[in-house]
Protein backbone atom coordinates (compact mmCIF):
# COMPACT_ATOMS: atom_id res chain seq x y z
CA UNK A 1 0.00 0.00 0.00
CA UNK A 2 1.23 3.62 -0.63
CA UNK A 3 -0.25 6.86 -0.08
CA UNK A 4 1.14 10.10 -1.67
CA UNK A 5 0.68 13.77 -0.49
CA UNK A 6 1.67 17.32 -0.91
CA UNK A 7 3.24 19.17 1.75
CA UNK A 8 4.94 18.16 5.30
CA UNK A 9 2.10 15.55 6.45
CA UNK A 10 4.00 12.38 6.74
CA UNK A 11 1.61 12.19 9.97
CA UNK A 12 -1.52 12.61 8.98
CA UNK A 13 -1.07 10.50 5.62
CA UNK A 14 0.43 7.92 7.55
CA UNK A 15 -2.57 7.82 10.40
CA UNK A 16 -5.32 7.29 7.21
CA UNK A 17 -3.19 4.26 5.76
CA UNK A 18 -2.86 2.87 8.90
CA UNK A 19 -6.79 2.76 9.34
CA UNK A 20 -6.67 1.18 5.96
CA UNK A 21 -4.14 -1.00 7.39
CA UNK A 22 -5.62 -2.31 10.29
CA UNK A 23 -9.20 -3.04 8.41
CA UNK A 24 -7.85 -4.93 5.62
CA UNK A 25 -5.57 -7.34 8.95
CA UNK A 26 -9.11 -7.90 10.12
CA UNK A 27 -9.58 -9.91 7.20
CA UNK A 28 -5.88 -10.92 5.22
CA UNK A 29 -3.50 -13.04 7.30
CA UNK A 30 -0.40 -11.09 7.20
CA UNK A 31 3.07 -12.86 7.89
CA UNK A 32 3.60 -11.87 11.25
CA UNK A 33 6.25 -13.30 14.17
CA UNK A 34 6.13 -12.01 17.40
CA UNK A 35 9.75 -11.65 17.92
CA UNK A 36 10.50 -9.38 14.29
CA UNK A 37 7.34 -7.97 13.61
CA UNK A 38 5.91 -8.46 9.80
CA UNK A 39 7.81 -10.75 7.29
CA UNK A 40 8.24 -9.41 4.09
CA UNK A 41 9.62 -10.66 0.61
CA UNK A 42 12.32 -7.94 1.34
CA UNK A 43 14.58 -8.73 4.49
CA UNK A 44 15.64 -4.94 4.66
CA UNK A 45 11.13 -4.14 5.26
CA UNK A 46 10.88 -6.60 8.23
CA UNK A 47 9.41 -5.77 11.34
CA UNK A 48 7.28 -2.43 10.72
CA UNK A 49 7.35 -2.40 6.88
CA UNK A 50 6.94 0.75 6.39
CA UNK A 51 8.78 2.96 4.47
CA UNK A 52 8.27 6.92 5.12
CA UNK A 53 9.77 9.26 2.39
CA UNK A 54 9.91 12.82 1.99
CA UNK A 55 10.56 14.69 -1.18
CA UNK A 56 12.53 17.65 -0.54
CA UNK A 57 13.84 20.49 -3.49
CA UNK A 58 17.31 21.21 -1.79
CA UNK A 59 18.65 23.66 -4.75
CA UNK A 60 20.39 26.02 -2.48
CA UNK A 61 22.80 23.27 -0.45
CA UNK A 62 23.20 21.68 -3.89
CA UNK A 63 24.30 25.24 -5.02
CA UNK A 64 26.48 26.23 -2.26
CA UNK A 65 28.44 22.57 -1.97
CA UNK A 66 26.91 21.85 1.39
CA UNK A 67 24.74 18.68 -0.14
CA UNK A 68 27.00 16.10 0.34
CA UNK A 69 27.64 17.07 4.23
CA UNK A 70 24.15 17.04 4.78
CA UNK A 71 23.63 13.36 3.12
CA UNK A 72 26.78 12.06 4.77
CA UNK A 73 25.21 13.57 8.33
CA UNK A 74 21.83 12.32 7.55
CA UNK A 75 22.93 8.20 6.49
CA UNK A 76 25.08 8.42 10.01
CA UNK A 77 21.40 8.32 11.84
CA UNK A 78 19.88 5.64 9.44
CA UNK A 79 18.69 7.80 6.91
CA UNK A 80 18.59 6.74 3.12
CA UNK A 81 18.73 9.24 0.50
CA UNK A 82 18.03 8.70 -2.84
CA UNK A 83 17.25 10.45 -6.36
CA UNK A 84 13.99 11.52 -7.92
CA UNK A 85 13.53 8.39 -9.05
CA UNK A 86 14.04 6.21 -5.64
CA UNK A 87 16.81 3.75 -4.84
CA UNK A 88 19.87 3.37 -7.51
CA UNK A 89 19.19 6.49 -8.89
CA UNK A 90 20.54 10.27 -9.17
CA UNK A 91 19.21 13.59 -7.61
CA UNK A 92 18.03 15.09 -10.72
CA UNK A 93 16.36 18.85 -10.13
CA UNK A 94 18.16 18.54 -7.36
CA UNK A 95 15.47 16.60 -5.88
CA UNK A 96 16.18 14.37 -2.93
CA UNK A 97 14.10 11.59 -1.42
CA UNK A 98 14.56 11.06 2.21
CA UNK A 99 13.62 7.93 4.00
CA UNK A 100 14.19 5.55 7.00
CA UNK A 101 16.55 2.62 6.20
CA UNK A 102 15.75 0.38 8.80
CA UNK A 103 11.92 -1.23 9.95
CA UNK A 104 13.09 -3.11 12.85
CA UNK A 105 13.33 -2.16 16.12
CA UNK A 106 11.37 0.96 15.89
CA UNK A 107 7.69 2.00 15.89
CA UNK A 108 5.87 3.20 12.91
CA UNK A 109 5.27 6.24 14.68
CA UNK A 110 8.90 6.70 16.06
CA UNK A 111 10.01 6.33 12.71
CA UNK A 112 7.10 9.02 10.92
CA UNK A 113 7.96 11.53 13.74
CA UNK A 114 12.03 11.00 13.05
CA UNK A 115 11.40 11.82 9.37
CA UNK A 116 9.30 14.93 10.37
CA UNK A 117 11.83 16.27 12.02
CA UNK A 118 14.33 16.16 10.04
CA UNK A 119 12.60 17.34 7.28
CA UNK A 120 11.45 20.14 9.37
CA UNK A 121 15.71 20.84 9.97
CA UNK A 122 16.14 20.21 6.21
CA UNK A 123 13.84 22.90 5.20
CA UNK A 124 15.33 25.16 7.67
CA UNK A 125 19.39 24.51 6.62
CA UNK A 126 17.78 24.95 3.11
CA UNK A 127 16.20 28.41 3.72
CA UNK A 128 19.74 29.60 5.12
CA UNK A 129 21.55 27.85 1.92
CA UNK A 130 19.22 29.84 -0.30
CA UNK A 131 19.92 33.32 1.91
CA UNK A 132 23.50 32.74 1.67
CA UNK A 133 23.32 32.05 -2.16
CA UNK A 134 21.21 35.03 -2.57
CA UNK A 135 23.60 37.54 -0.87
CA UNK A 136 27.03 35.84 -2.15
CA UNK A 137 26.08 34.75 -5.71
CA UNK A 138 23.44 36.62 -7.01
CA UNK A 139 24.93 36.84 -10.47
CA UNK A 140 25.21 33.63 -10.39
CA UNK A 141 21.95 32.05 -9.33
CA UNK A 142 20.75 34.70 -11.80
CA UNK A 143 21.99 33.21 -14.78
CA UNK A 144 21.57 29.95 -13.94
CA UNK A 145 17.93 30.69 -14.14
CA UNK A 146 18.27 32.77 -17.08
CA UNK A 147 19.92 29.76 -18.79
CA UNK A 148 17.23 27.66 -18.15
CA UNK A 149 14.78 29.76 -19.58
CA UNK A 150 16.66 30.36 -22.49
CA UNK A 151 17.24 26.47 -23.01
CA UNK A 152 13.56 26.33 -22.13
CA UNK A 153 12.40 28.61 -25.18
CA UNK A 154 14.62 27.55 -27.60
CA UNK A 155 15.57 24.17 -27.23
CA UNK A 156 14.45 21.68 -30.42
CA UNK A 157 16.05 18.45 -28.23
CA UNK A 158 15.09 17.48 -24.67
CA UNK A 159 15.72 14.54 -22.86
CA UNK A 160 13.61 14.06 -19.58
CA UNK A 161 16.74 14.37 -17.53
CA UNK A 162 17.29 17.77 -19.37
CA UNK A 163 14.25 19.00 -18.56
CA UNK A 164 14.09 17.84 -14.88
CA UNK A 165 17.65 20.28 -14.22
CA UNK A 166 16.10 23.05 -15.94
CA UNK A 167 12.63 22.76 -14.25
CA UNK A 168 15.29 23.00 -10.84
CA UNK A 169 16.42 26.01 -12.13
CA UNK A 170 12.62 27.95 -12.68
CA UNK A 171 11.37 26.64 -9.65
CA UNK A 172 14.56 28.55 -7.92
CA UNK A 173 13.72 31.81 -9.52
CA UNK A 174 9.99 31.34 -8.89
CA UNK A 175 11.02 31.13 -5.59
CA UNK A 176 13.70 34.28 -5.23
CA UNK A 177 11.08 36.15 -7.47
CA UNK A 178 13.34 36.03 -10.44
CA UNK A 179 10.39 34.88 -12.65
CA UNK A 180 7.15 36.14 -13.60
CA UNK A 181 4.40 34.79 -15.27
CA UNK A 182 5.06 31.29 -14.01
CA UNK A 183 3.88 29.61 -11.07
CA UNK A 184 5.12 26.36 -8.58
CA UNK A 185 2.51 24.59 -9.57
CA UNK A 186 2.84 24.78 -13.38
CA UNK A 187 6.74 23.48 -13.18
CA UNK A 188 5.07 20.55 -11.29
CA UNK A 189 2.51 20.01 -13.89
CA UNK A 190 5.48 20.54 -16.66
CA UNK A 191 7.19 17.80 -14.73
CA UNK A 192 5.15 15.53 -15.42
CA UNK A 193 3.62 15.50 -18.75
CA UNK A 194 7.00 15.72 -20.18
CA UNK A 195 7.55 11.87 -19.23
CA UNK A 196 7.69 9.32 -21.70
CA UNK A 197 4.11 8.23 -20.70
CA UNK A 198 2.17 11.30 -20.58
CA UNK A 199 3.88 12.28 -23.96
CA UNK A 200 2.47 9.59 -26.10
CA UNK A 201 -0.74 9.55 -23.47
CA UNK A 202 -1.41 13.14 -25.16
CA UNK A 203 -0.29 12.52 -28.98
CA UNK A 204 -2.64 8.59 -28.46
CA UNK A 205 0.33 6.88 -30.36
CA UNK A 206 3.96 5.01 -29.17
CA UNK A 207 6.95 7.66 -29.69
CA UNK A 208 9.92 6.85 -30.40
CA UNK A 209 13.16 8.34 -28.22
CA UNK A 210 13.95 10.71 -30.44
CA UNK A 211 10.55 12.23 -31.46
CA UNK A 212 10.10 12.08 -27.31
CA UNK A 213 12.64 14.46 -27.22
CA UNK A 214 11.28 16.40 -29.98
CA UNK A 215 7.83 16.49 -28.76
CA UNK A 216 9.40 17.55 -25.38
CA UNK A 217 10.98 20.36 -26.13
CA UNK A 218 7.79 21.60 -28.18
CA UNK A 219 5.85 21.42 -25.06
CA UNK A 220 8.35 23.25 -22.80
CA UNK A 221 9.11 25.93 -25.67
CA UNK A 222 4.68 26.21 -25.47
CA UNK A 223 4.65 26.55 -21.87
CA UNK A 224 7.28 29.00 -21.37
CA UNK A 225 6.53 31.54 -24.10
CA UNK A 226 4.94 33.75 -21.48
CA UNK A 227 8.11 33.86 -19.41
CA UNK A 228 9.96 36.59 -18.30
CA UNK A 229 13.37 37.04 -15.83
CA UNK A 230 12.80 39.97 -13.64
CA UNK A 231 16.60 40.92 -12.06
Amino acid sequence: MQAITPGMHLAEIWQKLNTVDTEIERHVPYAFDERLGYLTACPSNVGTGLRASIMLHLSGLKLMDEIQAVINGLEKIGLAVRGLLGEGTEASGNMFQISNQSTLGQSEEAIVSQLTRVAKDLVNHEKHARARLFQQKRTFLVDQVGRAIGIGLHARILSSREVIDLLSALRLGIDFGFITNLKTRQINEIMLLTQPGHLQKMLNRILGPEERDQVRAELLRDRLKQVKLKE
